[in-house]
């Protein structure tokens, strides 16, 4: 039986990948493993009346889950794709997402420059390792970011985020990554001129 492509481009890809992790995000559930009620859903007017750690936690939570969740898919792809090949894809994204100042906004970043700049780092932390050590990775981060702010519960929410759905991210990734090679090789060259 001839396997099918799932997906027809590396853009068709990314934008899937983007929106499983940010369906991950918005998941009361995955908040609840982290130790809150539900996912935080207030706005920004009303975020003056939040302790300013809270709000670096959840912060931090909402951009590490998207980066846990979209590295998943990156650390799937083969080994012996070249470094350019990932930075490729990582170009594809930040075009994805500088598309939308909205998320710019909703991350809480300051520019599009910082939000480059701090996904394109977290997703280098992550992918440089195996998935396997992904967790381990998470919880530096949460430590060397919030330091005091660490709360145990997200010890939980940690594990659960590796072991579900970020675990079904990186094995849709690694069953059909084939299907992307040519695409990223030959497409979007300009991105490079982005950094």
């Amino acid at each position: 039986m001839k396997k099918e492509n799932t997906y027809n481009s590396s853009e068709e890809f990314i934008i899937n990948l983007c929106t499983i992790s940010f369906k991950i995000i918005l998941d009361d559930d995955v908040w609840r493993n982290f130790g809150y009620k539900n996912r935080p859903k207030r706005g920004v007017l009303f975020n003056k009346f939040v302790n300013k750690n809270t709000l670096l936690a959840e912060k931090f939570l909402a951009r590490e889950i998207f980066i846990f969740s979209f590295s998943s898919g990156l650390s799937a792809l083969p080994y012996d794709w070249t470094y350019t090949l990932i930075q490729k894809i990582k170009y594809r994204l930040f075009e994805v997402l500088m598309a939308d100042r909205n998320l710019i906004v909703a991350f809480d970043f300051k520019s599009e420059r910082e939000m480059v700049e701090y996904f394109s780092e977290g997703f280098d932390a992550y992918i440089e390792h195996d998935y396997e050590e992904f967790l381990k990775i998470f919880y530096e981060r949460a430590k060397n970011k919030l330091d005091e702010l660490f709360n145990s519960a997200w010890i939980v929410g940690g594990s659960v985020l590796y072991t579900g759905a970020s675990k079904m991210i990186y094995y849709t990734t690694k069953n059909n990554y084939e299907y992307l090679e040519d695409d990223i090789i030959f497409q979007n060259e300009e991105m490079e001129e982005l950094f």
